[in-house]
């Protein structure tokens, strides 16, 4: 999966912070597993290495007191 994060800070001694992101830059599904090799499973995804929830974004703010 390729990420991407950014991030900017300003004011005095970088008391305030503007940051964002996207995760599964590429809406990815990930890797499957061969069928018969599922240990029976009707699945033949591993949801440990497997993003099912696909791309996110995010955007944020801190602020140092």
């Amino acid at each position: 999966y390729h990420n991407l994060d950014l991030s900017y800070r300003f004011g005095d001694d970088n008391q305030y912070r503007i940051y964002g992101g996207i995760r599964n830059l590429f809406d990815e599904f990930g890797p499957l597993i061969p069928s018969g090799t599922d240990s029976g499973s009707s699945r033949n995804i591993v949801s440990d290495l497997n993003n099912v929830t696909g791309r996110e974004f995010y955007i944020g703010t801190r602020i140092r007191f």
